[in-house]
């Protein structure tokens, strides 16, 4: 009996990382679908709270285009902007899409990383932990894979 335990032990060991390279996208984009916008104003507050907050100045704007066969590339009501900030000597680039009108300069918001800066409303679908993520579903697949092991061995 030990050693079908040790068995699967071993098993889930080795399957549990495997299986979850498969679940970890998954539950990320379940997580974003369904999780980070209940707590984004939460995420929000936290990055004042944290100092995280930039002001990107507009550098470049121009219409998006759509390609199309016949008439050559056909202008859409949408914008795109470039905005750059700086944080710790670094430049950095935000890239805007909207039909609303471009404004000259947006605050922006981070997390943990100054590099995923983005707005308000989109704050938390950039930065996610995806190798905590993969490190905690391994561990959980490898303990259900020995549970079910042994209780169906």
């Amino acid at each position: 009996m030990e050693v079908k335990i040790i068995a699967y032990i071993l098993v889930g060991i080795f399957l549990g990382p495997v299986v979850s390279i498969a679940i970890t996208p998954i539950f990320c984009l379940l997580r974003k679908i369904f999780f980070v916008p209940f707590i984004r104003e939460n995420l929000r507050k936290e990055a004042i709270r944290k100092g995280h907050v930039i002001e990107a100045s507009l550098q470049k704007s121009y219409n998006a285009a759509e390609p199309d066969t016949e008439f050559g590339n056909v202008g859409t009501m949408e914008d795109i902007g470039v905005y750059h900030y700086q944080y710790n000597g670094k430049t950095y680039k935000y890239r805007a899409i909207t039909s609303k009108g471009l404004s000259s300069k947006i605050t922006l918001y981070y997390i943990k990383n100054p590099r995923r800066a983005t707005v308000a409303c989109d704050l938390g679908n950039w930065e996610t932990p995806w190798f905590r993520f993969y490190l905690i579903i391994s561990l959980v697949s490898a303990i259900a894979i020995v549970i079910v092991g042994v209780t169906i061995g």
